[in-house]
């Protein structure tokens, strides 16, 4: 089973299975929380977000997903080149942990999670 964990927490990060999944890498989150109440509609916006760029050729409609989440052009084109427009979750195989700032509030790591652990279902 995987954990979702706050990394500011945590200082035993780094073991296998250990994945960082804040913005700094591409399993971040793009789309931006002004305020504490703007969390689910960040959250579910990544959810919609990381359905569509774990399809290869989704490119466009990834790029106009970002766009309607608030990024600038510039974030946009910066997010493309960080993920190359898409991702695959078999990257994340063997995740134990994945870390990020949010929790135990709602993170986009749960839907990572679950991602993750379907993945690994239909591999058994």
């Amino acid at each position: 089973m995987i954990e979702v964990v706050n990394m500011l927490h945590i200082r035993d990060f780094g073991k296998p299975g250990d994945f960082r999944c804040d913005r700094e890498t591409k399993w971040g989150n793009p789309f931006i929380m002004y305020e504490q109440h703007m969390r689910n509609r960040v959250c579910d916006l990544y959810e919609d977000y990381l359905d569509a760029i774990t399809e290869p050729g989704n490119e466009t409609m990834v790029r106009s997903m970002l766009k309607m989440g608030g990024l600038t052009p510039v974030q946009v084109d910066h997010w493309m080149q960080k993920t190359g427009g898409y991702l695959d979750i078999g990257e994340l195989a063997g995740a134990r942990r994945l870390f990020c700032h949010c929790f135990p509030a709602r993170c986009h790591c749960d839907h990572l999670k679950k991602l993750i652990e379907g993945q690994s279902d239909l591999n058994v």
